[in-house]
Formats: structure tokens, C-alpha cells, sequence
């Protein structure tokens, strides 16, 4: 059996291996970028952002889209599922 991807982490780790480790000032500077972010959406909060209800087919902006370039959204027919809606 072979181990776990935690075992492996921990392993070089005692090991002195910080190939699968990330460098204190490359972690800071993704922080940098992306707290800018967090404060720029803060600052500007999105308007009429099309959000959408989690399990659905999502807002009618992203078929909007789709349909402006003459594509559309294929549904995956499930068997046993209702396919009318």
C-alpha cells in the first residue's frame, strides 16, 4: 500500500525536503495580490452582479451570452430523470 499524500508531506518534512513547500515570501506576495483584490471589491461593490442559487443551471446572463454568439448550453440527460424542464 502506499502512503497517503499527508504521510509523504510529513515524511519530507523530518526529512528536510521542501520540494512540495511553499517559500515564506511566495506565499506573502500571493497574499499581497490577492487581499488588493478583496480590497478593490470592497471598495466597489459588483451591480447587478447575476448571481444564482447553487444546483441550478446558473443565471440567465451566462445563456445570454452563449446565445449572442449563437451557441447554447447542452443539458446531459441523466437516466431515470426527469427530462422536461
Amino acid at each position: 500500500m502506499s502512503p497517503s499524500s499527508d504521510e509523504t508531506l510529513i515524511y519530507d518534512c523530518m526529512h528536510g525536503d521542501a520540494t512540495l513547500f511553499k517559500h515564506a515570501d511566495t506565499v506573502e506576495k500571493g497574499w499581497e495580490i490577492v487581499e488588493s483584490v478583496q480590497d478593490v471589491w470592497s471598495a466597489l461593490p459588483a451591480r447587478d452582479f447575476p448571481n444564482y442559487a447553487a444546483g441550478t443551471w446558473g443565471p440567465a446572463a451566462a445563456g445570454d451570452l452563449l446565445r449572442n454568439d449563437g451557441r447554447r448550453w447542452r443539458r446531459i440527460l441523466t437516466p431515470g430523470a426527469d427530462q422536461t424542464s
